[in-house]
């Protein structure tokens, strides 16, 4: 009798789901759990998603924390509504294609087969999400639009921290799915940067990360582009920012740990060119056995 009361459950709970965020009969829906990249590629998406599905209103929901990256593709969405987390396994379940549905917008709600194909012959993240959005393998990335209002502020907040325009560099070691780089390669490469005459920064959620002798720095997700623009330069362990950051006119570093992950490595699973994110980035593999000088020289040289 378990199973039964589970299925009534989570069908209960899908019907209230979409009765909290207010779905209309005309309205499709994405739902977005997981982190910042996870996000930010199903926004890239969401124009071939709309045009291949001939949808009239895309709805999408997103954590509290993430509602700054739709802001970047207004054009694409009717709204933004909010995730309830509780609810997410019912609209796997019982979500599905069509108007005055929902979708979770990530396999590990709905088909765990696409996540353990990530790597086969070079399979992405970019590749994995076109599968589960059902859009062709060719669909093109949309470019997030800034509103001018968003760059205003982050132009303005970026003067109030009286950092030199251009000439900033902001590290993020920061990362979740991928492992950390070891702290004395940020310690080492804020060094070697203050001598080459940068400005440098941490951005940092948790204060306790700011790598010693440089300032902390945090700003909204919409603000993250125009942030490293300011800048002039982030260099960054592969995380979500990443994805965010990626059409940015700055110089972008981009470190992999070597690192297995399901079928393939977290370079060959994620890398921002192989995506078709960014032909721009310097993205390198740091291997624990490499020398720490040398690896510090490779960073700052191959973003030149």
């Amino acid at each position: 009798m378990k199973e039964p009361i589970l299925l009534l459950s989570r069908y209960i709970k899908y019907r209230l789901f979409k009765i909290r965020i207010g779905l209309l009969r005309d309205e499709w829906n994405l739902v977005c759990p997981c982190g910042i990249g996870d996000t930010y590629i199903v926004c890239c998406l969401a124009r071939e998603f709309i045009g291949h599905n001939k949808i009239d209103k895309l709805t999408i929901s997103v954590k509290q924390s993430h509602q700054g990256i739709p802001i970047l593709f207004r054009d694409s969405f009717s709204r933004v509504a909010p995730l309830y987390e509780s609810y997410l396994h019912a609209i796997g379940q019982f979500g599905g294609f069509g108007a005055g549905s929902a979708i979770v917008a990530h396999p590990s709600y709905t088909d765990q087969g696409l996540i353990r194909l990530l790597g086969v012959r070079d399979i992405n993240l970019m590749d994995m999400y076109k599968a589960l959005l059902r859009i062709p393998h060719e669909s093109p990335i949309s470019k997030p639009k800034i509103p001018v209002a968003v760059a205003s502020r982050a132009r303005e907040r970026f003067k109030r921290m009286n950092l030199p325009f251009g000439k900033t560099v902001i590290l993020a070691p920061e990362a979740v799915s991928s492992a950390a780089m070891p702290l004395p390669l940020w310690h080492r490469l804020s060094d070697r940067l203050k001598e080459a005459g940068f400005e440098v920064c941490t951005n940092c959620v948790d204060p306790n990360n700011v790598v010693p002798g440089t300032h902390a720095i945090f700003f909204p997700l919409e603000e993250a582009i125009t942030m490293s623009e300011c800048a002039g330069w982030m260099i960054s362990s592969r995380s979500g920012l990443c994805d965010l950051i990626s059409s940015s006119a700055c110089r972008l570093t981009v470190l992999y740990r070597n690192q297995e992950w399901l079928s393939g490595t977290l370079y060959s699973i994620s890398n921002l060119n192989s995506m078709g994110l960014s032909h721009r980035a310097h993205e390198l593999i740091v291997n624990d056995e490499d020398e720490l000088d040398t690896t510090v020289e490779r960073i700052i040289d191959g973003a030149k």
